[in-house]
């Protein structure tokens, strides 16, 4: 950076008169106490901020940080998860769990193997679905339902719903009337009503079918493509088509033996790719 950027570090930051040595807390940290924040957003109508902090073992998490917060806030984690003890053997605060931020809402894993991890959305503010106006919809990647944080008052209410379709939700999104969508596996759902059922909107997967193939392929492709490219082993483009339906094939016969990639381009700017073997 040069010149005047007006880039500075505020005062009240907790670590704003640290060395900033290789071992000293960064002057910019604002809070401390969160693990694996998985996604954090903002309410369009409150400002707060909404954080969806992955477990370690045992419990998942939501924090709140309404308005700013306070500069160095806790919120807990290596200390405690959610609101138990994980490791309380060095670097606690002296008032114990009283004296972090605690989160507003926790639950636990259940079963083995992939049995929680919480996936961050957003206070629903869109104008289909007035009941859920105010509510937090979240999801869970292992559990692979859809979860609502109703506020009571003077707490919240945590729900979840399996909805129609189920999937491993890694990521929510807003449009700009605040309706809301979610991704799974290969696609992107839009929440279509008060049961938190989906519906499909963007299928970005494809399938390469006659594969491995010494004449003809046969590509299902998904919305959207604009075009498909092929590569060889070595990174080169060989080949480029413009298909003009779902369902598009292409000679072969002309390729010498051996690996291939097929990329299928989209017209919002992803980009997927499979292999081809050509025997």
């Amino acid at each position: 950076m040069s010149g005047n950027s007006g880039y500075t570090i505020p005062n009240s930051n907790p670590y704003s008169n640290s060395a900033n040595g290789p071992d000293d807390p960064r002057p910019e940290i604002y809070a401390i106490g969160l693990r694996n924040p998985w996604k954090f957003s903002f309410d369009k109508t409150t400002s707060d901020l909404w954080i969806a902090d992955v477990g370690q073992n045992a419990y998942e998490e939501i924090n709140m940080v309404s308005a700013s917060g306070a500069p160095g806030h806790n919120y807990g984690w290596r200390c405690y998860e959610a609101s138990h003890e994980f490791n309380t053997s060095a670097n606690c605060p002296p008032g114990g769990f009283n004296a972090t931020v605690a989160p507003i809402a926790e639950y636990p894993h259940e079963g083995s193997g992939c049995s929680g991890s919480v996936t961050g959305g957003y206070v629903y503010r869109g104008t289909n679905y007035p009941s859920f106006n105010g509510k937090y919809v979240f999801a869970d990647y292992c559990k692979q339902n859809i979860g609502l944080l109703t506020n009571n008052g003077s707490s919240w209410t945590l729900d979840f719903q399996t909805a129609n379709i189920t999937h491993g939700w890694t990521t929510l999104g807003e449009d700009a009337s605040g309706e809301l969508y979610i991704a799974g596996g290969s696609n992107i759902y839009k929440i279509t009503d008060a049961n938190l059922n989906t519906t499909a909107i963007i299928n970005t997967d494809f399938d390469v079918l006659l594969n491995p193939s010494t004449k003809r392929v046969s590509v299902q492709l998904p919305s959207l493509t604009t075009n498909i490219l092929i590569y060889n082993i070595q990174g080169r483009q060989v080949k480029t088509y413009y298909p003009t339906e779902k369902t598009f094939q292409f000679s072969v016969e002309t390729y010498q033996k051996g690996l291939y990639f097929v990329e299928v381009n989209l017209n919002y700017g992803s980009r997927i790719s499979k292999k081809l073997i050509i025997y």
